[in-house]
């Protein structure tokens, strides 16, 4: 049996239900009067009638009632109003335009927004990961190049400075390569072989003056001299880069000085130059009679000076194979010949040339020792002759390890850590800036979640308000719902989108 059409529900769509009523709400005037406590509990600034009856029953809690038990005072002015708006289904309007908003402009907003910081979550989370994993990465760059330099990378500066002290110990095997047998017998060879084939002769003093003297000085006593007094050698070392800086600054008029006084010394006594000094006093008077007052004290102590230079020291020497430099006080510096070797660019700079020197001549010698034709060996004694390729090739190869230790990229750095204050200040800055790669990482990991915290905050705060606008939506569609079903007498349901956006 078919139900009744007058017991099935009727549908009325949402939007239609504006044009079936008549749309009446005011109370602005009795809102003026409102107490503070009451207009901070109402939930809408928008006095319609669902805020009117929420003032209306906050009053009614405290208001006093009539002799017939009607409010009184503001409550009862409110009551009035609600009981307006129930008249004759007034209400409905208004509560009909509240759904079509709630429905078409607040909830999809709010969904729209709840989306899109979901997925500003998802992205600020990816960002604060990837910013610790960037952090993570510096920290091991910075910890590994630390690693590879010897340092902690806790006082960066001072630990940088401290490696200097690896040098002489560098420098120590680099001189015990030298003394080695094998450099021995090769320079021996070097010496013969040009005594044999050219004219210049000479001992191994003369021809590898700086050779010669590292491998005759004890380098073991110096580094054990210069261990027992660090701070006195790197003293002196500073103490002769600054005087260095102080005779490149010096002034012309200084250097005029010193050059006068020079030939003063040199010319005392010759009587072609005048010097507008009046000797009438002293007559004919010798020099031993004219006593003191007929010299010209100069201020300048040159008998060390002579001393030095009728002993040959401090100057460059000349021989047979062109100027070499002095070696004669190497074992008068601070630590010695390893001291010098660590503190004297030109001493490294002439050992080297002469180990080059050396190491070309032992590859000459060791390809021609290979090679099918003997010519060369003609007019050499037979001691020379009788050299195999292998053992020429064995000294060579212990010569160019110790040109490889001596140039290699550590020891350059540490001489230019210990020779270099402007060096050191750029190594030094470029660590601070790799040590701050992990703290700006991580600080910028800490500002990802500083906004993501308050995008959570706001995530909530709009969770919170579409909660609210979805029960207020659900309350004004079922009232219209009961409203409509008590004027047609049949059940009455408000469909369509409403019921997508209240899911």
């Amino acid at each position: 049996m078919a139900p009744n059409n007058d017991q099935l529900p009727l549908d009325v769509n949402y939007a239609k239900v504006a044009e079936w009523m008549i749309i009446i709400s005011k109370a602005e005037e009795a809102a003026q009067s409102l107490p503070a406590h009451v207009k901070s509990q109402s939930e809408s600034s928008a006095h319609d009638y669902s805020a009117a009856k929420h003032i209306r029953d906050i009053l009614a809690s405290t208001s006093e009632k009539s002799l017939f038990g009607s409010l009184v005072g503001p409550a009862g002015v409110w009551d009035k109003i609600v009981r307006a708006y129930e008249k004759d289904n007034v209400y409905l309007g208004e509560c009909s335009l509240t759904l079509a908003r709630n429905v078409d402009y607040e909830v999809p907003f709010f969904k729209r927004q709840k989306a899109k910081y979901q997925q500003q979550l998802v992205d600020l989370e990816r960002k604060q990961t990837e910013h610790l994993h960037s952090a993570a990465l510096a920290a091991r760059a910075y910890q590994q190049e630390c690693e590879g330099m010897g340092i902690q990378g806790v006082r960066i500066r001072s630990e940088l400075r401290s490696l200097v002290k690896e040098l002489p110990g560098t420098f120590l095997e680099v001189g015990q390569r030298l003394q080695s047998k094998s450099v021995s017998e090769a320079t021996q060879y070097y010496i013969q072989f040009l005594a044999s084939t050219s004219t210049a002769t000479g001992s191994a003093a003369e021809l590898l003056p700086t050779l010669t003297a590292v491998c005759e000085a004890d380098l073991a006593a110096d580094l054990a001299a210069a261990q027992s007094q660090p701070d006195t050698a790197e003293a002196a070392a500073v103490t002769a880069s600054k005087e260095a800086r102080s005779q490149e600054t010096t002034s012309p008029s200084q250097d005029a000085g010193s050059e006068g006084a020079g030939q003063q010394s040199s010319t005392d006594g010759l009587g072609e130059i005048s010097w507008d000094i009046d000797l009438s006093a002293v007559g004919d008077a010798t020099p031993d009679e004219a006593g003191p007052s007929a010299a010209i004290d100069w201020d300048i102590d040159v008998t060390e000076a002579a001393e030095a230079a009728d002993h040959g020291e401090g100057t460059p020497q000349v021989n047979g194979s062109g100027l070499v430099c002095d070696t004669s006080s190497a074992q008068s510096g601070p630590g010695g010949m390893l001291g010098r070797l660590v503190s004297d660019g030109e001493l490294r700079s002439s050992l080297l040339d002469e180990l080059h020197e050396l190491s070309a001549f032992l590859r000459s010698r060791a390809s021609e020792l290979t090679s099918s034709s003997s010519s060369f060996l003609a007019d050499t004694p037979n001691a020379l002759q009788d050299l195999s390729a292998g053992t020429v090739n064995g000294w060579l190869q212990e010569l160019e390890s110790a040109i490889s230790q001596m140039t290699s990229p550590r020891t350059a750095q540490l001489l230019l850590y210990k020779t270099s204050d402007r060096y050191l200040d750029r190594v030094t800055a470029d660590l601070q800036q790799k040590a701050g790669q992990e703290k700006k990482f991580r600080r910028m990991a800490q500002e990802v979640e500083g906004r993501r915290q308050a995008l959570q905050g706001n995530l909530s705060d709009d969770a919170c308000k579409l909660d609210a606008v979805l029960q207020r939506t659900r309350d004004i569609k079922g009232l219209v719902e009961d409203a409509l079903s008590q004027q047609f007498n049949r059940r009455v349901l408000v469909v369509g989108e409403i019921n997508n956006a209240l899911d």
